[in-house]
């Protein structure tokens, strides 16, 4: 190598060298902090266990601003949801971290799909429901207002109490049933096996007719279960 060539080449291998000490530093500092996907992703996958039927549920985590520097968390990330309710449209979860201290409230926007009885055409009062009258359609619970029905079969042969529209829900007043059970209201849970009675306390999840299953919350347990409603403020599950 001449003499001309040798100031080149140190040149060369100094900035080398610095490259090599600049990229572990670089990805140090992007490890200190966490990143905004993986918190809305650890939300989204939080809150799909919480509700019962995953596959109709659409979930989208508020925005996070980006300038915010979270650090990253020697252990796992906790998630919690404020006041839990599989009815509601919106859900808040803190999601926080034990060391280093920090936490976040994030707003989730929740969907859920399920199936209800509509009209296919106008109905008459005191028209007798025919199988060709009604269909399934999917529509979001959180519109949903009233006791409805998810099984045709609940409604065919049932006699209207007035007009129902064409695309409407098909409601349990509009055909003579009355609600026995509201949306929050305690019920006691009765689960019989053979000669063996069980009694227990829960909490409605929605509103409910007799003979309609529905979501009901074992009090003791918090275990959330389906129970068929068969009087005021009763409900029975099987064991």
């Amino acid at each position: 190598m001449d003499d001309e060539q040798q100031p080149f080449y140190i040149i060369i291998m100094i900035l080398s060298f610095c490259l090599y000490l600049y990229q572990p530093q670089a990805q140090a500092n992007q490890a200190k902090y966490e990143d905004v996907n993986n918190i809305k992703e650890k939300t989204t996958q939080y809150l799909q266990k919480l509700y019962n039927n995953p596959d109709d549920l659409t979930l989208k985590v508020g925005h996070i601003d980006s300038r915010l520097k979270l650090k990253s968390c020697i252990n796992s990330i906790q998630t919690e949801a404020i006041q839990f309710n599989e009815n509601k449209s919106k859900q808040l979860v803190k999601v926080s971290c034990p060391e280093p201290t920090w936490q976040v409230y994030l707003t989730v926007d929740a969907v859920v799909m399920v199936p209800a009885v509509i009209a296919n055409n106008t109905l008459g009062k005191n028209q007798i429901i025919s199988k060709d009258d009604i269909s399934i359609k999917k529509i979001s619970k959180n519109n949903v207002n009233g006791v409805i029905f998810n099984d045709v079969n609940n409604v065919i042969g049932k006699k209207t109490t007035q007009n129902i529209a064409s695309g409407s829900l098909i409601k349990a007043k509009y055909v003579g049933l009355k609600q026995v059970v509201a949306k929050g209201q305690g019920v006691q849970i009765y689960a019989e096996k053979g000669n063996i009675q069980i009694i227990s306390h829960g909490k409605a999840l929605s509103d409910g007719h007799q003979g309609q299953w529905i979501k009901v919350e074992n009090i003791r347990s918090k275990k959330i279960i389906d129970a068929l409603v068969i009087s005021p403020g009763q409900v029975r599950v099987a064991l």
